[in-house]
């Protein structure tokens, strides 16, 4: 395992951890709101990196954890911050799995980074902010949430920072707090074994600023998305747990009917909005099987 924090071309910093062997396909990790890469740092991801025989890049997505926030609006600015982290651990070529929230910008890369990013994986995605039955599926207290973090932002960030502030000084109480916005059997399943690392996972991503998640919402819901999804050109594959309530698969479904270049969008049987090792591990290697082959195509050409 590495750990990497390049200081990039405007002076901000990008961290990421970097998990299976160097010779492997490279696979970029985007986690949802809140997160960090922190999320794939518990021993049973790494072990199944090892063994799926891929290099992993987990990130701090701009905001969070050791990343600096980025100084302008929109998706786009991220395909830059992307291209130099690429440049610098020379690799040519990835895929991208964005998971939640970070299911846009993963999209983002692919509409603004054709010639590096060769396939997209959704996981528990977002659906699009013009959709008119975006709400319409979500559960009471996301509503409310993402409601005030549309039109009282400023009441948004209050409440952001006092969950942060008691999480802080009774770390017991973090495990319940996430079961509360997870409600999905499944994904309670997994927060009564990994509660604990998870929990410390998304408070350290927000330990710079807890109130960026709210920008970061703003990002999606308010402010222009910065791409089209018709930009996008590379294969991308959508999965979804069929018992998700965080981000419901009705939403993925009318995102998937946009996407062009969609290639599959798939209902895993016994998952909730969480993922695990073995589910990623999966996806990752279908992006890089997909890599493959377009490398071979464009070699026989």
């Amino acid at each position: 395992m590495k750990h990497h924090t390049i200081v990039l071309r405007d002076g901000r910093r990008l961290t990421c951890s970097e998990l299976g062997p160097e010779a492997g396909p490279a696979v970029l990790y985007l986690h949802g709101n809140p997160g960090s890469r922190l999320e794939l740092l518990r021993p049973e991801h790494a072990q199944a990196f090892i063994e799926g025989g891929l290099r992993v890049l987990s990130l701090d997505r701009p905001g969070y954890g050791g990343s600096c926030q980025p100084t302008a609006r929109g998706h786009q600015h991220l395909a830059k911050d992307i291209e130099q982290l690429l440049d610098t651990l020379k690799i040519e070529s990835c895929v991208v799995v964005g998971h939640s929230r970070g299911s846009l910008p993963a999209l983002a890369l692919g509409a603004h980074l054709p010639l590096r990013v060769h396939a997209i994986g959704l996981l528990g995605a977002t659906g699009m902010p013009d959709d008119a039955l975006l709400m319409k599926d979500k559960i009471a207290a996301a509503k409310l949430l993402l409601f005030l973090v549309k039109y009282a932002p400023a009441v948004a960030r209050s409440m952001i920072r006092l969950n942060h502030f008691l999480d802080a000084v009774s770390p017991g109480t973090r495990v319940l707090r996430l079961k509360a916005g997870l409600p999905s059997v499944f994904d309670r399943r997994q927060l009564d074994k990994e509660g604990r690392q998870m929990a410390q996972a998304l408070h350290e991503g927000l330990a710079a600023n807890p109130a960026w998640i709210i920008e970061d919402w703003r990002a999606w819901l308010v402010h222009p998305l910065g791409f089209s999804l018709t930009d996008v050109k590379c294969p991308v594959y959508v999965w979804m747990g069929e018992d998700d309530q965080t981000c419901p698969v009705s939403n993925a479904e009318r995102l998937s009917q946009r996407i062009n270049t969609l290639v599959e969008f798939v209902k895993v049987p016994q998952m909730g909005h969480l993922h695990t090792p073995g589910i990623l591990v999966s996806l990752m290697q279908r992006l890089c099987e997909s890599m493959t082959l377009q490398k071979s195509y464009k070699n026989l050409r």
